[in-house]
């Protein structure tokens, strides 16, 4: 654990989350930034023949402001793991979600962050292409709700209720999140499920869909045109009244204060990470989400030591015939 945590400073030390694109840091590190509508990618240095320590940081967009007060933060997930070079990684980072400070009369909920996810692309190494690594849940919308919307529900998976102080739902993991009536706003989209409509506007879509949009609007609030819609990740659309769910492994439901999305690390089978992390969240001056990236050569044996080790045992298994003879004789 303290070699991950040594890993994660050297990154947070060069890398801003206010860049627009992905660029690379310097020795062993990138950087990636929300740029566009659209899965980025990111490939493991060196060969097959090499491997490597990657260590991957993720952070959630922020939900849209709206007629209650800000949107919640989103989440902040990280982990390392072993990577042969040539590996490719795909990056969706989330993008925040649309604001409005509308009064009680023309409508006005704040769509959902968009979650941001890393996952395989390629099978290399380690587990099955299109399997999630990490993700990092968007903040929720804030619609009528005094105070903001709910935070990234950090650290469990499930997305987060709509209400006062956004708590982590039960059920529903790796789901897109609940619309609630009418006018309350898009559910957040999840891994495996888009949020739910609420008549006026669209859910976040899932993560499996290909392309994790997040929810527009597509009934105008009493002819009044005021809507939010939720950033890329799958953040829920703002509607007349709630806020959008935000976007994660789980969508976050929406509501007078919308939900935030679930971050989750990935620990699955026999291909587990070297130390995860989930917690803290995303104060990025530009609300969007980010992956930082840190990857070191893992050491292999020299062929001169591998020589030597093998010389060694081979005349260990000599020392051992010849005693084994004396015994018998």
């Amino acid at each position: 654990m303290k070699r991950l945590w040594a890993l994660g400073t050297s990154v947070f030390a060069l890398a801003s989350p206010g860049i627009a694109s992905a660029a690379y840091v310097g020795p062993g590190q990138w950087k990636y930034a929300y740029a566009g509508a659209s899965m980025q990618t990111w490939t493991v240095p060196g060969t097959s023949a090499q491997s490597y320590t990657v260590m991957f940081t993720a952070g959630g967009a922020k939900g849209g402001s709206g007629a209650g007060g800000v949107g919640g933060y989103g989440g902040v997930a990280k982990s390392s793991f072993v990577f042969l070079g040539g590996t490719v990684i795909n990056l969706t980072i989330g993008h925040y979600g649309q604001g409005t400070y509308q009064n009680a009369t023309t409508g006005g909920g704040g769509g959902g962050g968009g979650g941001t996810f890393v996952a395989t692309s390629n099978s290399n190494s380690g587990p099955a292409p299109g399997t999630v690594l990490l993700a990092a849940g968007g903040g929720g919308g804030i619609g009528f709700g005094a105070g903001g919307g709910g935070d990234s529900a950090t650290g469990s998976g499930y997305g987060g209720y709509a209400g006062a102080g956004a708590g982590i739902k039960s059920g529903g993991w790796g789901y897109g999140g609940y619309a609630g009536s009418a006018g309350m706003g898009g559910g957040g989209g999840g891994w495996n499920g888009a949020g739910a409509g609420d008549g006026y506007g669209y859910g976040g879509a899932a993560y499996t869909s290909g392309h994790m949009v997040g929810g527009s609007q597509y009934v105008a609030c009493g002819g009044s045109g005021i809507f939010a819609s939720g950033g890329f990740g799958g953040g829920g659309a703002g509607s007349c009244l709630g806020g959008g769910g935000g976007g994660g492994w789980s969508g976050g439901d929406a509501g007078l204060y919308g939900g935030g999305g679930g971050s989750f690390a990935y620990s699955g089978g026999s291909y587990s990470p070297m130390g995860g992390y989930l917690g803290g969240f995303n104060y990025s001056p530009t609300g969007n989400g980010y992956v930082y990236i840190s990857a070191q050569l893992r050491p292999t044996p020299e062929p001169a030591s591998l020589a030597l080790l093998g010389g060694g045992l081979a005349a260990i298994g000599l020392l051992r015939r010849r005693r084994g003879m004396l015994r018998n004789k």
